[in-house]
């Protein structure tokens, strides 16, 4: 488990760490990348919306920055949920920044050398304490 206080109105990440050492991840196209966040908050009750209202960003060949649609795997319980990433052409909201689909070939040259992975631990625009308390691959 990490943890982390996401100061207002901060965007904040982690770093996945499943993909480090082998920058090939090609394996993962069609997949999902599932994590289970926790939080703490005095301020606010953090709503599926807002979890949703994220986003994942992967960085890979030619420092290709996707930033990825993340869904709601599991209804919000106890301040807990479960969320999911899948790694598809379908799921890219921006590419470099701008609003848009890569084709499939940049999805897999992506793919090819992963830099890294950014799950959000950013989930409301108030202070609050964000945890990871899980993360894989499912295929």
């Amino acid at each position: 488990m990490v943890e982390v206080v996401v100061p207002d109105s901060r965007t904040v990440y982690w770093r996945d760490p499943t993909l480090s050492g082998d920058p090939d991840q090609l394996r993962l196209y069609g997949g999902t990348i599932v994590f289970v966040v926790q939080w703490a908050s005095n301020t606010s009750n953090i709503t599926s919306s807002m979890l949703t209202a994220t986003k994942a960003i992967l960085v890979g060949r030619h420092d290709t920055t996707l930033s990825l649609r993340v869904g709601l795997k599991s209804p919000v319980a106890a301040s807990t949920a479960t969320l999911a990433v899948r790694l598809s052409v379908e799921n890219v909201k921006a590419v470099n920044g701008s609003a848009g689909s890569p084709t499939r070939k940049d999805m897999l040259l992506t793919l090819s050398d992963v830099k890294l992975l950014l799950l959000p631990a950013s989930f409301d625009d108030r202070t609050h304490i964000s945890r990871l308390l899980d993360n894989f691959y499912s295929p």
